[in-house]
């Protein structure tokens, strides 16, 4: 199905290189962002996993901001946004009327009920709608199995967009545990269909004869190339995207990992692989003698330091933190490349130090579950055309 947005704006300038999300003649007061939201509670701990889940930092691509408690939706909180200079913020009520509004105020959340804040910008010609809620924490169960029959949609970044592109969710659509490149493929501006993205479905090729993942090494055109970047890797990983960042900090911009109260210790599943004909580097040179690989791993990561600063592991260092406590990754060895049948793949996940039950089941660590069609894609390197089918994944857990 189609994700509907409320009138938001997006503009991409290829001289400066940067995303906004509304636009006009004069973009520096055509801006209707949210950009980070906070709500205030006394004893912070007590209602939230972490002190920082107060604090929401807002996304150019999303509308919804969702603020996670450990059980009951609070009721009369005062919450804080901070907007795109010189724009207004006021709460649509029902009626349709728009009250201003001031921040911290107290808003009535209980009930996990939505309540929609609209953003004006200063001329007041462009307008945004986000839809904000404080609820409990949706829970990923004990040894869940991603089969990616049906938990695909097609999402556009602004109502008119021509240019659409699929994500994914779990579990009936709860929990926005994945997340791809396609969002910075996007940036390109190359005018593909949503199954040319790097990251897309293939209907009813799976391993059950029903639909699985495909991931495809893209080629970015002119502009990827203008700015060293020339090939996209088709990747799905659990964790975010910043849109933002894509072209200025692409590492940064994977945010890998999500919170899970549970100890994965295996990963199995099934893959497809075949290469694409020419490994190149980042200049598009050939690499004579070498040949792609897929990558597919699990990590288990601390997702704050001692002073309970957030960590948060992204393209740069998924695989060579610090903070990373159990890992298991697929090997060059295992991979059959013949590109024709489907071949089961069980990955152990060893770890390097002793986590607690009671700490896991607190959300005090992340699981980032990454696939991605070149394992040098992170480098652009690797070789287009190389393409990486996913089916029925399943996270083995100790408890």
């Amino acid at each position: 199905m189609m994700k509907k947005h409320l009138q938001p704006c997006l503009l991409f300038s290829i001289a400066c290189m940067t995303l906004s999300s509304c636009f006009g003649d004069d973009p520096a007061n055509a801006e209707c962002d949210i950009e980070h939201a906070w709500i205030h509670v006394d004893n912070p701990r007590s209602v939230f996993y972490n002190a920082y889940d107060t604090l929401v930092t807002v996304a150019s691509t999303d509308n919804e901001i969702t603020f996670e408690t450990k059980g009951e939706a609070i009721q009369h909180a005062p919450i804080f946004f901070k907007t795109t200079p010189g724009s207004s913020i006021f709460i649509l009520e029902k009626n349709g009327l728009e009250t201003p509004f001031i921040n911290g105020s107290l808003v009535d959340f209980s009930g996990a009920q939505i309540i929609t804040f609209r953003v004006r910008s200063e001329d007041h010609h462009y307008l945004r709608d986000y839809q904000v809620q404080v609820k409990p924490r949706p829970e990923m169960p004990v040894n869940p199995l991603f089969n990616f029959d049906n938990n695909f949609e097609l999402t556009t970044i602004k109502e008119d967009d021509d240019n659409p592109y699929y994500t994914w969710t779990e579990t009936d659509a709860k929990i926005k545990w994945w997340a791809s490149g396609n969002a910075g493929y996007r940036l390109t501006g190359l005018k593909v269909g949503p199954l040319d993205y790097p990251t897309c479905p293939e209907l009813e090729t799976g391993v059950d004869g029903k639909n699985c993942l495909k991931l495809t090494t893209r080629d970015t055109g002119s502009l990827g190339k203008m700015v060293n970047m020339p090939l996209a890797a088709g990747n799905l990983f659990s964790g975010s995207f910043d849109t933002e960042n894509a072209m200025k900090e692409p590492l940064s911009a994977t945010r890998m990992g999500q919170p899970y109260a549970h100890k994965p210790i295996r990963m199995t599943g099934f893959y497809k692989f075949k290469r694409g004909e020419i490994m190149q580097d980042r200049e598009k040179n050939p690499l004579d003698g070498e040949v792609d690989y897929p990558d597919f791993y699990c990590v288990v990561y601390r997702n704050s330091d001692e002073k309970g600063n957030p960590i948060l592991l992204d393209g740069s260092n998924v695989l060579s933190s610090p903070a990373i406590v159990g890992m298991g990754r697929i090997s060059k060895s295992e991979i059959n490349a013949d590109g024709t049948e489907w071949r089961p793949f069980s990955i152990e996940i060893a770890y390097t130090q002793d986590i607690s039950e009671e700490d896991v089941y607190d959300y005090k660590y992340n699981t980032a579950v990454v696939f991605s069609s070149s394992m040098r894609g992170a480098e652009f390197i690797g070789a287009p055309g190389s393409t990486l089918w996913i089916d029925n994944v399943k996270l083995e857990c100790a408890y």
